[in-house]
């Protein structure tokens, strides 16, 4: 992924996650960012005496959801004794409980709120997933919201050590998993880790998320005994990257794709092998005479009319383009000569059957048909030539249809005058 769009997700998530949390049974462990929220000088803290500091309530509930079957998913806003106006929200997981129900591992992430009555979007159960990897023997547990949210339920295999769950990383992302094996070996690499990983779903689709983890625990030579974490999808920034990049490539307007097209979909059409390709260069006339009488709002209009009467009319499969301010090109796959030349004659039906009354859309329209593979310029060129004819051949009657519905429009007469018609030029 992109540096600048793991960026963007680390910013868009840190309101929700900024401190991650895990209770052993025992004691409270956190990453430098929780510990900083809480407001604590060690990174650890015994159960019961971080239950001493914070407000009475939470703390009893707390007490009761560590103790017993108290449900395995933990939403909590709490406040601190030493800071009773300061509101967090912890929300977390229980990975495994012993025989008598108290809770043995549960982790999750911690953020203060604004107020006491803020409450983030809370995450779904195939959100975020928790797991525990023991860095001697390799083996790893990974709780039930960590297999829904790949699609596994409790009774399917799921990977049962760490080398086993690299197999589900997406290649592109291993570097990752190469730094949280130097992590778990060699102290200098840190104590904690955030990235941004895809893993593999059941249905063959990878799902992006942001992995957090720390160690636990560090034997006499530096190696991880214990390392606990958690990954959290992040499906719904992906579309809005996904969205971003199909954006960039569309015309605002319009939302016909804009000249960035010919960057890389012209190249996949062309190994597609769909040929004959035929296309389409439509020009909108009168577009400056519109801007210029009725003012740019009209001229928009005018456009969009455009832009929707070419897909309405042209409904087999299609990329249409919007070259520049009043041009558009459509490229038909699988089209032949005679296909698009009848393309060509129904957008002139349908800009005569709009009617008097409406808004006019008048086109000028070239075509050409690429039969095997060649110089895409030549073909562009070819249907703009055409355009180019046929739009002077009407040029005297459109640009009179144009004035008359534009004298309608204001009530009154109108000198308009194009120095661009008597050079040849005019729109």
């Amino acid at each position: 992924m992109p540096v600048q769009i793991v960026e963007s997700i680390k910013q868009q998530l840190t309101p929700f996650s900024p401190g991650f949390w895990f209770l052993d049974g025992h004691s409270v462990k956190m990453d430098d960012q929780a510990r900083t929220l809480l407001q604590l000088d060690s990174p650890e803290v015994a159960l019961e005496d971080f239950l001493k500091i914070i407000d009475e309530s939470s703390a009893d509930f707390l007490r009761k959801f560590s103790s017993s079957l108290h449900g395995d998913t933990l939403v909590l806003k709490f406040t601190m004794k030493h800071s009773p106006e300061k509101w967090i929200l912890i929300q977390g997981g229980v990975l495994n409980r012993d025989s008598s129900g108290r809770v043995t591992c549960c982790s999750g992430y911690c953020v203060e709120l604004r107020t006491k009555f803020s409450f983030p979007r809370l995450f779904q159960t195939n959100e975020m997933g928790i797991w525990e990897w023991d860095g001697i023997t390799g083996e790893c547990r990974f709780c039930d919201s960590y297999r829904a949210m790949l699609g596994y339920d409790a009774r399917e295999h799921f990977p049962v050590t760490f080398e086993e769950w690299a197999t589900i990383v997406h290649p592109d992302d291993l570097d990752a998993v190469d730094f949280q094996r130097e992590l778990a070996v060699h102290p200098e690499f840190g104590d904690s880790f955030e990235c941004s990983i895809r893993l593999r779903h059941k249905n063959g689709h990878y799902v992006w998320t942001i992995g957090s983890g720390f160690v636990t625990l560090r034997n006499y030579l530096g190696h991880a005994v214990a390392l606990r974490g958690t990954n959290q999808s992040v499906e719904i920034i992906r579309q809005k990257y996904e969205t971003s990049l199909r954006d960039a490539k569309l015309d605002p307007m319009t939302r016909m794709y804009n000249r960035d097209f010919f960057k890389k979909e012209w190249l996949e059409i062309l190994q597609s092998n769909v040929f004959p390709i035929s296309f389409l260069y439509i020009d909108i006339c009168g577009l400056k005479m519109v801007n210029d009488t009725l003012g740019h709002a009209q001229g928009d209009r005018m456009i969009l009319t455009a832009a929707e009467l070419v897909d309405k009319v042209i409904q087999m499969p299609k990329f249409s383009i919007r070259m520049g301010g009043d041009e558009f090109l459509i490229i038909l796959p699988n089209c032949t000569a005679a296909l698009a030349a009848e393309c060509a004659k129904n957008l002139k039906k349908a800009q005569l059957l709009r009617g008097d009354q409406e808004f006019p859309v008048l086109f000028a329209v070239g075509t050409s048909s690429m039969i095997i593979k060649a110089e895409l310029r030549e073909f562009i060129s070819a249907a703009e030539r055409e355009m180019q004819r046929n739009k002077e051949h009407s040029r005297r009657e459109d640009r009179a249809f144009l004035l008359d519905y534009i004298e309608r429009f204001r009530g009154e007469r109108v000198s308009y005058t194009d120095d661009r018609i008597n050079a040849g030029d005019g729109s």
